[in-house]
């Protein structure tokens, strides 16, 4: 794990190949399709994809291994760490193949994705050595809204080349989501569960696990990282 931190150190992000148990993806894979058959409602505004909360398997302390191995990994305090969001993504078939990158909202210190199901030409675009000013607000849209034209991503990323990431189903990728500059490219019909998390005591949705009574927190099952 030590390897692991001193690259998030230096680098902003980490990917860890494999990096998650078989039975939580099992877990992971089988709730998402729940949501889909079961006509869910998307939580998601934007066009790009369906979101659907995702809830976690029963074992109380496979979720407290999880944060805490995500402290260690990033150097955030993990007694602090909240689960501020936790998502299931199904991308849809008309999604752009190219979008343009974006920041996430304050209360995504940490952004950590899990590939379910990805196609062979997806990939995960990251801007972290390149214009790392924090989204300081509620929403992407309100950030953007406050930048100047040079300051946009279509002209502040100019000519920069990303750094490009294939991830498969079973990655664990972590970076700071509220400051690079990030995409997914290609991402039509994936699925990836995404939690962001913070160390700043914020819960911009309400889904702050420790703030639910545990009933509402879980359904039975397995355990996460590997």
């Amino acid at each position: 794990m030590s390897a692991y931190a001193d690259d998030f150190a230096a680098n902003g992000f980490i990917v860890v190949k494999q990096g998650m148990h078989t039975e939580f993806l099992d877990y992971a894979k089988a709730q998402i399709e729940r949501c889909i058959s079961g006509g869910d409602i998307s939580r998601s505004k934007r066009r790009l994809k369906q979101e659907y909360l995702f809830t976690f398997p029963e074992q109380r302390e496979a979720v407290a291994e999880f944060v805490e191995t995500i402290g260690r990994l990033t150097g955030l305090p993990y007694t602090d760490l909240i689960i501020s969001e936790r998502h299931l993504k199904v991308y849809r078939e008309d999604a752009p193949q190219n979008p343009p990158p974006h920041k996430d909202r304050h209360g995504t210190q940490l952004s950590i994705g899990v590939p379910l199901e990805v196609g062979a030409a997806s990939r995960l675009i990251l801007y972290p050595y390149h214009e790392r000013s924090e989204n300081t607000f509620d929403s992407y849209d309100e950030f953007l809204a406050s930048l100047s034209e040079s300051e946009k991503p279509e002209n502040a990323l100019r000519g920069v080349d990303p750094v490009t990431i294939d991830t498969r189903p079973g990655d664990l990728i972590v970076f700071w989501g509220s400051t690079i500059w990030h995409e997914r490219t290609n991402a039509a019909g994936a699925k990836v569960l995404y939690f962001k998390m913070n160390a700043l005591g914020l819960d911009p949705l309400g889904e702050n696990l420790a703030a639910l009574p545990l009933a509402a927190q879980r359904e039975p099952q397995s355990a996460a990282v590997s």
